[in-house]
């Protein structure tokens, strides 16, 4: 993999004037998710590691690494999440200016709808 073949998906989404953007880029070992309601910004960084035996069950772990704590279940809950669907490691990034639980929900559900579309449109790229 050359340094020109890493490239950023992005996708958002606005709900009540408060909009949702997430960042992903692939590594050949590891995938890059970047969730911010304020544009391209780091905050809470999670790194989620896949479980090489199950794949069938949600059975990841999580570190949280020292970038804040504001949103560190949600962006835990995110790595684990996108870990288990992609079966890599994950490095996981999320800046949310409202910290309420109706956004959480939203965020982690917009995280899993972006990457399932990230990993769809290379899939029917591949087979094109």
């Amino acid at each position: 993999m050359e340094p020109s073949d890493v490239k950023w998906f992005s996708r958002s989404e606005s709900n009540r004037d408060k909009s949702l953007t997430v960042f992903i880029t692939e590594l050949e070992n590891g995938v890059v998710l970047v969730v911010s309601d304020k544009g391209p910004r780091l905050g809470t960084i999670a790194l989620g590691l896949p479980s090489p035996v199950v794949k069938t069950q949600i059975d990841t772990s999580s570190m949280p690494i020292v970038f804040g704590i504001k949103n560190d279940l949600l962006t835990r809950a995110i790595a684990e999440r996108v870990a288990h669907y992609c079966q890599k490691i994950v490095i996981t990034s999320t800046f949310l200016s409202d910290s309420s639980p109706e956004m959480a929900q939203r965020s982690l559900k917009f995280a899993e709808e972006s990457i399932r579309e990230y990993f769809t449109k290379k899939e029917t790229s591949r087979n094109e």
